[in-house]
């Protein structure tokens, strides 16, 4: 779960600044991705989760999961009772029950993580870096003539 900063700035050339624009701009078909929340420091409190998304396509329970399907850090998902272990414990066994969910839902049976810290299809994030990759490269030398 280590972001990428050399590769994120060469994404940046090309328009793509997040996780979201990875999986969306440029895309005929939407990608699923499992996505990373810290909590959030404000009054209502956002626990930390991972949340399985796919564009244009609502897994959510309320308007709050932005479209996304929540596994909380610090509870489980099948009985609902707080999690044992520590922080790095329990983002990992969240993560693979975000897995677990998005495999049997839209069909993909390996993930990868993407330069942002996210997980994506492993036949399709590697293909979308270098597609990226190529693109910032073009830009540049476009820059040079």
């Amino acid at each position: 779960m280590a972001r990428k900063p050399k590769l994120i700035r060469e994404f940046m050339a090309v328009g793509v600044f997040n996780e979201y624009e990875f999986y969306l701009s440029g895309q005929p078909l939407s990608v699923p991705h499992i996505d990373y929340y810290p909590p959030g420091n404000y009054r209502a409190g956002e626990y930390a989760h991972w949340a399985v998304s796919m564009g244009g396509v609502d897994l959510g329970t309320s308007w709050l999961d932005r479209g996304g399907k929540r596994f909380s850090i610090t509870h489980s998902q099948a009985d609902r009772f707080a999690r044992v272990g520590t922080t790095a414990e329990c983002k990992k066994i969240a993560l693979a029950e975000a897995i677990e969910w998005a495999t049997k839902r839209f069909n993909v049976k390996d993930w990868a993580e993407d330069p942002f810290g996210a997980y994506g299809p492993a036949n399709f994030v590697p293909r979308r870096v270098e597609e990226l990759r190529t693109a910032a490269k073009a830009k540049r030398e476009e820059g040079e003539t």
